[in-house]
């Protein structure tokens, strides 16, 4: 991102990662915890007022599993799952995360739910505590998708209408096709 935070750029008047934190809230998930790493005050800056928890990765450049286990310590004592939330997704809906939930509590909190658009398995993934063990040994710079493989038969694949599952932010040339969005051009050719 050319050096720039890419968490802390604007996206429809505010700073993507307020715009992700207010959808999840939206979608009444609770509590919410954010977890801070690289720039972790400016992160609790931009998301001042908003009804929030906070848990700092101090290993936060090990990899996307350091911020994974550290959001699970903060919840583990009173969470029935954990919704696993990437901050470059400031396109996810309320909808979808309502309807994630959904299919979670159908399963009575036993399988793992994801969204899919078309044949992609998008994100977030909604993880049941009783593979908080395993979410906890994660390392390295890789999510929960290793458990979806590994216990595939435990899993509910949600399908969604919308590429907003697919579509994070890891570039310049993504931001900009985000910016173009914003203004009502489609990413039809993202």
């Amino acid at each position: 991102m050319g050096g720039q935070n890419k968490l802390l750029l604007p996206f429809m008047g505010q700073p993507m990662i307020a715009q992700v934190t207010e959808t999840v809230l939206e979608a009444e998930y609770d509590p919410v915890i954010v977890v801070t790493g690289f720039a972790g005050e400016e992160i609790r800056n931009a998301l001042a007022g908003l009804s929030v928890g906070f848990a700092h990765n101090k290993a936060w450049s090990d990899g996307m599993a350091g911020s994974i286990r550290t959001g699970l310590e903060a919840v583990r004592a009173s969470a029935d799952g954990m919704l696993i939330v990437l901050a470059d997704m400031p396109l996810l809906s309320a909808t979808t995360l309502r309807r994630l939930k959904r299919q979670f509590v159908q399963s009575k909190g036993a399988k793992m739910v994801f969204p899919v658009y078309g044949t992609q398995q998008g994100n977030p993934v909604l993880m049941p505590a009783k593979f908080f063990p395993e979410i906890a040994s994660l390392n390295g710079d890789r999510g929960c998708k290793v458990l979806l493989t590994r216990y595939g038969d435990e899993t509910v694949a949600v399908p969604v209408e919308t590429e907003d599952v697919i579509w994070d932010i890891d570039n310049e040339t993504d931001y900009s096709k985000l910016i173009s969005a914003d203004k009502g051009d489609p990413l039809a050719s993202s």
